[in-house]
């Protein structure tokens, strides 16, 4: 699945310089991006080793759509609506791969899910970007269709705010009224997140 991965990631950039910014990655940049993309195969390979084919695919183009994500949030903190339509589009998939062969988890984590989705439209969209609201709510919709519940989709928030923490605390950045002292792009946070997530859910953590 790292081809796949690697392929919605780089297909993205390769259609925003051609339409609209020269968006570059560096040597560094582009060994990191095959790390990730590499991890997620792994990730995949162990959260969704059970289900057909397509299924898995679906989940790899939610990591590279996730990804792709990542590079534009870091590059220019922007993030474009094009790669939240595949990715939901991918969710879908995903959903009615599972959910259509009969999986009763998948069908009853449906309403936690559309809970979820009215809950970050509502509440969170204020307290961070909207691109961060649309990752959780794909990223769920991933978890949705593996069967996981509002649970799982709490615990992928608790551990991306804490990778955060964690590593701007390292880094010097967070002040003494607990705000950061220079913002970050969160989407990466979101993405680690949601590996830990997926092998959560498999029962590999």
């Amino acid at each position: 699945m790292t081809a796949v991965i690697l392929a919605v990631a780089g297909g993205g950039l390769f259609l925003i310089r051609r339409l609209d910014q020269d968006i570059r990655l560096s040597g560094r940049g582009r060994l990191t991006l095959a790390a990730a993309a590499w991890l997620g195969d792994l990730v995949i390979g162990r959260s969704a080793a059970w289900q057909e084919r397509p299924v898995r695919i679906c989940m790899a183009v939610v990591v590279g759509c996730l990804l792709l994500a990542c590079v534009t949030d870091l590059r220019i903190c922007q993030v474009y609506n094009f790669v939240w339509w595949v990715s939901a589009a991918a969710g879908m998939g995903m959903l009615a791969g599972t959910a259509g062969r009969g999986s009763a988890a998948a069908r009853g984590a449906i309403p936690a899910f559309l809970l979820f989705c009215a809950v970050q439209g509502a509440v969170f969209s204020r307290l961070y970007g909207r691109a961060d609201c649309y990752a959780y709510c794909v990223c769920a919709l991933t978890l949705t269709a593996l069967g996981r519940g509002m649970t799982a989709f709490l615990l992928h928030m608790l551990s991306s705010f804490l990778l955060l923490c964690v590593v701007q605390i390292g880094r010097n950045n967070v002040g003494r009224d607990g705000n950061l002292k220079q913002p970050v792009p969160f989407l990466p946070y979101i993405t680690a997140g949601f590996y830990l997530a997926l092998l959560q859910a498999a029962g590999g953590i």
